[in-house]
């Protein structure tokens, strides 16, 4: 599929989101590049910092919002700017969530790709 029809497509799936969801791929567009912009200039042990001040418990309807918002991610990241990697999605999402007053965390375990590295 050559780019041209990879945009089409693309412009094609956002024109039926609804408005709601058409926003918050656009916020989920700018957390991807926030997120993005941590991942490249800070160190790894710092790119989670410390937990946000949130309530004791989750804002009513918190677990839609975490699925609308994921998929607002999830479109944002396969039509948006640049393909972000799951680290970059990761932070994006748990930024999104904190903002809103849901509790979140994120939990980072490391995975081979190559067997014969340690």
């Amino acid at each position: 599929m050559t780019a041209r029809a990879r945009g089409t497509q693309a412009v094609r799936r956002l024109t039926r989101l609804s408005p709601q969801e058409l926003a918050d791929v656009a916020r989920a567009q700018v957390a991807l590049v926030r997120a993005q912009a941590a991942v490249w200039t800070r160190p790894s042990g710092r790119l989670i910092g410390l937990p946000r001040d949130t309530p004791e418990h989750d804002p009513p309807g918190s677990e839609e919002l975490a699925l609308r918002l994921g998929r607002a991610v999830h479109r944002a990241g396969a039509y948006g700017f640049f393909r972000p990697k799951c680290l970059t999605r990761a932070l994006a999402l748990k930024t999104m969530l904190e903002e809103r007053g849901v509790r979140c965390g994120l939990s980072l375990d490391r995975t081979r790709t190559d067997p014969e590295r340690p």
